[in-house]
């Protein structure tokens, strides 16, 4: 796409070129106008690449119309398969081409020493410390839902930490897993840092941060599967899992949660129960037939184990968008960087 835009810019070029030439009383026909040609065509479309919206509509009209391409005693210096360069650099320096447009402006002068230090200052310019000023696009990033979730992680994680043992979240998050999803919510905020580094650095400097961030995000999205089916897979058997939480509990955990659910045991009082508030008398409450905490403690742990892996697999989707965005940037990065060299290259062979 980009090839046939440059294309259809050059064939703009060249038309006027042909008009500006029927238009003097001589008729000029150089042999090889087509290394001037292309190299203006690679720049105006560098130019309108690198802007947006109206602002690339405007740009491109610009370049058209305020083209100026003239040779001055162009009959007696000719491009030729035979001329020497030391008669190329001449016709070079009677070549004057000027482009104007809303940020940025090239000006050819008629020494080729002139023209370099010019370019290379508003290279430096629009390259090193304007690019990402001029480019609205850069502004949304897209991947603030990455450092959201990461936030998220940690502060949900520290919270249930704190409340380890008193929460019947606990029930289905043990303290390595709680511990596990801050570490990984740490890791996807300083990730998000380093994609910060790599989106604002300068074209030389930011593929090698950009890649780290993309690796990161695949890691992390690695450890978050893993965390999630490390749950999941322990909850298949969900009344025996729950049983042996109950059973490695401290007495005093059990007798907490007794009288928060108001049971006493797990099937029935005499089943791993203990004395607590609501459970004074354990043979006398079996006698009771006071209910355990076997199904409240099933209920609320399929309940919140629902829940946490809706949070964490909604987690992936974002971390896979995140990772296509990532992808996306560096490929367009590239693809702007090709031109840029391509620009380079172009323009050099005019010296």
């Amino acid at each position: 796409v980009f090839d046939k835009i440059n294309h259809f810019v050059f064939l703009i070029l060249k038309k006027r070129v042909q008009e500006s030439h029927n238009s003097v009383e001589h008729t000029i026909n150089p042999p090889q106008p087509s290394m001037m040609l292309d190299c203006f065509a690679a720049c105006a479309f560098h130019y309108a690449f690198l802007t947006k919206g109206t602002k690339e509509r405007e740009t491109r009209e610009e370049l058209t119309s305020s083209t100026h391409i003239r040779f001055d005693d162009y009959s007696e210096r000719r491009f030729s398969s035979g001329s020497s360069p030391n008669d190329k650099r001449a016709s070079v320096r009677d070549f004057r081409m000027s482009t104007s447009s809303t940020s940025s402006r090239i000006t050819h002068y008629d020494r080729n020493e002139s023209y370099i230090r010019d370019y290379d200052r508003d290279y430096d310019r629009n390259y090193d410390r304007g690019y990402h000023d001029r480019d609205d696009r850069d502004r949304d990033r897209g991947d603030e839902p990455y450092l959201i979730t990461g936030m998220i992680m940690i502060s949900f994680g520290s919270s249930f930490l704190m409340t380890y043992g008193r929460n019947i979240r606990s029930v289905v998050l043990s303290k390595p897993s709680l511990i596990g999803g801050i570490i990984i919510g740490i890791i996807r905020v300083l990730t998000f840092f380093v994609g910060t580094i790599g989106f604002f650095a300068p074209f030389k400097r930011f593929h090698n941060w950009l890649i780290a961030q993309f690796v990161c995000i695949a890691m992390t999205s690695i450890a978050l599967l893993i965390l999630g089916a490390k749950i999941w897979f322990k909850t298949l058997d969900e009344r025996n899992f729950f049983e042996n939480v109950w059973i490695g509990w401290m007495n005093g955990t059990r007798a907490r949660f007794q009288d928060q659910l108001n049971c006493c045991g797990w099937e029935y009082p005499l089943s791993y129960g203990v004395v607590s508030r609501g459970c004074l008398d354990l043979q006398q409450a079996n006698a009771t037939m006071f209910g355990g905490c076997d199904n409240l403690i099933i209920g609320a742990g399929d309940k919140i184990s629902r829940e946490i892996f809706t949070l964490l697999f909604g987690f992936i989707a974002i971390d896979i968008i995140t990772f296509l965005a990532i992808s996306v940037l560096i490929h367009a990065r590239k693809i702007v960087e090709r031109f840029r060299k391509i620009e380079e290259k172009n323009l050099m062979l005019l010296l």
